[in-house]
């Protein structure tokens, strides 16, 4: 298999999957405008996300794939018309595919390892034409990233215009599986918008904290048992969440959702690319 207009050939991998992952080094360059403002988060929504309150896909009979909340998902759009493409970025075992089939996109799954990919590329360098796809899902991707800035460049290249660009990102996740950049909310931001990208939700997950993640990810000190470390990290979590409550209760909760943003391990973001140029 060739490429029309460079000729590189490309190898297919075991099972027939087209490999497009880069055949050679290649220099990208990347500009960065130092000493402006930072970005700003006014009039952005940074609670914990709710449901969409007019969701255009109707989910009920689907399953909801793991590592996807109910809340989340009610921000897929619709696809425009018959064989709008969504790309699964970062898809593993394409355990999406269901579900954007189900929304009645066209799937094309795509990760830099054989699995379920119905493609190997690269999310640096993304085999695919310019403002080709209507939907890029990526959940629990861009902290493996080495170079998040030139990811998102192609994130938004691929996208139509309108397009939306939705995921999840570790922030207080432990190191795992290779993982170079776990992000804060500013630092989602900048990398979304520095890519081009209109942010419309940030969101921290509320029931995925700290806690939960380092218990259910972090590795055991040597010879503690299993479920004393799983304990160690449910108080804390079990006390926060009930200061919390009563905190609600008596009209004093004001600070649950800056508190969410630290404490959080994940963020969920919702972002689409500009109808219009910059």
């Amino acid at each position: 298999m060739a490429c029309s207009r460079c000729q590189t050939r490309y190898p297919r991998a075991t099972g027939g999957v087209p490999d497009l992952r880069l055949q050679a080094a290649r220099r990208v360059r990347i500009a960065f405008d130092v000493g402006t403002a930072p970005p700003s988060v006014e009039g952005l929504d940074l609670t914990p996300l709710q449901r969409c309150p007019a969701p255009q896909v109707d989910f009920r009979g689907c399953p909801l794939p793991y590592h996807m909340s109910e809340e989340l998902r009610s921000y897929l759009p619709a696809p425009r018309g018959p064989g709008s493409l969504a790309l699964d970025l970062g898809c593993g075992d394409a355990i999406h595919r269901e579900m954007l089939r189900y929304a009645g996109f066209e799937y094309l799954g795509m990760d830099v390892d054989p699995g379920g990919a119905t493609v190997l590329g690269d999310a640096h360098a993304l085999p695919l034409k310019a403002r080709s796809m209507e939907l890029v899902l990526s959940v629990a991707v861009l902290e493996h990233l080495r170079f998040p800035a030139v990811a998102m460049r192609e994130v938004r290249r691929v996208l139509e215009p309108g397009g939306w660009f939705i995921g999840t990102v570790a922030f207080l996740e432990p190191f795992h599986q290779e993982s170079y950049y776990h992000h804060t909310h500013l630092g989602l931001l900048s990398t979304l918008q520095h890519g081009g990208l209109e942010v419309h939700r940030l969101a921290p997950s509320r029931s995925w904290n700290v806690f939960a993640a380092q218990a259910r990810m972090a590795p055991r000190p040597p010879g503690m048992p299993a479920a004393l470390a799983r304990w160690s990290n449910a108080v804390p979590s079990a006390v926060s969440d009930g200061w919390f409550r009563v905190a609600r209760a008596a009209g004093r909760g004001q600070g649950e959702a800056h508190w969410l943003r630290s404490v959080t391990g994940a963020f969920s973001y919702v972002a689409r690319r500009p109808t219009t140029p910059p």
